[in-house]
Parts: structure tokens; sequence; C-alpha cells
């Protein structure tokens, strides 16, 4: 499956992301830029078919909205609205790229099906490019038209790699003393598994459908880390000119520390675009194996080549 990590989204998934009122707000702001009466619309990962629907107010003719899962909530919203006489709805697996049921061009393919993850999202973005090159028109427009990556050295002591498998080893010993059975497949795997269940910011809504904040973003908690390099862009995905070929991420970030710490990892800035617009902020983390401590002023070298790509240890 490599990173196709499909699931199916959850209700309070759903209602999580649609109440980040600014990443709603801002999305509408690029749509409405684009469509036009007349338009032919492809919703490449339609979810809940908000995104069709904004397109449908925009005065699209037709929207062919795509997706592995979610459909029975998008027809439903799609009814409870008025907009099924001009949505088609498929289920399909959009990184075959050739869905049978997809014909004719698109004026405008909205190609949201990112995991916001920077270990996940260039595959993604690739799928959105070939998807745009096989059913776009001459002219077609992709929204978002970019992925842009910034990166930032931390101290972040929480994200302790040492406590974390000590814990584990700890959980291990206590299942078999209990159950009289080896479990040590079990904890091996969830050692494998502490780059990504630290990747991503906690969110802290009162309930499992809220977000922690409105706001088109999802960063990690000012306070809890603390910066030794300022935040480096070092690679913009474009998907403004299918005649390009696919921009891939460079085998290597170069940051400059601003200040001597123990380095924990490097924080990871995504932002989702349209040409001005910033669409979708979100922060994740990547530790190293081994802390590193650094002096101000020197350079670092990260290498993203493939050890990262499989074992999200930088």
């Amino acid at each position: 499956m490599g990173d196709r990590m499909y699931f199916d989204y959850a209700t309070d998934s759903h209602l999580r992301l649609l109440l980040r009122l600014d990443r709603g707000q801002a999305v509408r702001r690029a749509i409405q830029r684009v469509v036009k009466p007349g338009h032919r619309v492809f919703d490449a990962g339609t979810g809940t078919g908000l995104l069709s629907f904004m397109a449908l107010q925009c005065g699209a003719s037709e929207v062919v909205a795509v997706d592995n899962a979610n459909l029975p909530i998008a027809t439903a919203l799609a009814e409870e609205n008025k907009f099924s006489s001009k949505i088609k709805f498929i289920e399909a697996d959009l990184f075959d790229i050739e869905v049978p049921e997809v014909t004719g061009k698109f004026d405008v393919v909205l190609g949201f099906m990112y995991m916001n993850n920077i270990l996940l999202d260039e595959t993604r973005a690739e799928v959105v490019y070939k998807l745009a090159k096989r059913y776009g028109a001459s002219d077609v427009k992709i929204i978002p038209n970019g992925i842009r990556y910034s990166a930032q050295l931390v101290e972040y002591p929480v994200q302790d790699i040492v406590t974390y498998e000590s814990d584990l080893n700890a959980a291990g010993i206590l299942l078999e003393s209990t159950y009289g059975f080896k479990f040590e497949s079990l904890i091996k795997k969830a050692k494998e598994e502490i780059p990504v269940q630290i990747a991503c910011p906690t969110y802290h809504g009162h309930y499992s459908w809220q977000p922690g904040q409105a706001s088109a973003s999802a960063r990690f908690e000012r306070g809890s880390f603390r910066s030794l390099s300022r935040p480096t862009a070092f690679y913009t995905c474009g998907l403004d000119s299918l005649e390009a070929p696919f921009s891939r991420m460079p085998q290597t970030a170069s940051l400059s520390t601003a200040q001597s710490g123990k380095a924990d990892g490097v924080i990871w800035q995504q932002e989702l675009i349209y040409d001005d617009i910033v669409i979708w902020t979100t922060e994740t983390f990547s530790p190293f194996r081994t802390p590193r401590i650094v002096t101000a002023g020197e350079t670092m070298t990260l290498d993203l080549g493939e050890q990262w790509k499989s074992s999200k240890y930088l």
C-alpha cells in the first residue's frame, strides 16, 4: 500500500476539518477566483463534497467527485443541498490514475488529497499532477497549485525517544508477566512507529469532532520547543505548469543554526497554496535517532533520502 494510508474518515474527523473555518474560507477564495460559469470541475478526493458545492455555487456546469470512501456522506449532503443533479460521484482509487467512469476534459482540478505530512505528500502531489495531465483541458487550473516547505531545527525535550522506548520495554515486561506470553514482536512494531506517533501536533478540542483552533493551521504549541534555527524554505512543489516535469523534493536540506543547543529533530512546515492564497499550514516533526549538539553559526545538512523516508528518523 505504500503511503496510500486509505481509511474511512469518521464523522468526527469530517466535522473537525470543516470547523477549521479559516481554512474553509481560504479554499472558498481560491475556488471563487478560478471556477467560472460553465466550467467542468474534477474534485479529486471529495470527502464531504464541500468543495464540489462551492464550485457549483460559482457556476460550474458539472462536477465529477471521486473518492475511495466517504461517498455516502457526500451524496447525502449533495441531496440535502439540492446539488445531486450536477455532481457525479464515483468511488475509485485515484492512485490508479485511470478511472474508466471519468470522461472528457476538465477546466479545474480540486486536488485536496494530502495527508499534511512531508513524508507522504510528495507522492500525493504527483498523483494530482498526473490526474491533471490525464483529465485536464489545455489550460486546466489546479487548486492548490503549490506546496511550500520549510524546515526548522529544534530542541524538543518533550519528544524523548529514549524514555518512549524505555516505557515500551516496561509495557512488554508487564504484558509478559500478566499473560505468560511473549510480546516482543508487538513492542518492536510499536518502537518502529514512534516517529509516526510524535510527528503531528496534538488537538485539544473539547469533543473529538472539535478542532483545538478554528484557524487554517495545525502547529505545535509554542513554548514546548526551542528553535535552534530560523525556518528555512527549501522546496516548493509547483503544480501551476504541467509542461514542466514534476518537481521532486531535493535529497538534502541545509540549516544554519541561530543558537546553540541539543537538536532533537526538525519541525517541517507545509503550506498548501493557490498563487498568493495560503490555504492550509501544517507542522510535522521528524526526530533524530540520536540528539545532536550544535553551536550557533554552524550549518547542518539533512539527508532526505530513502533512509529517512523508510525509518522516519533523520
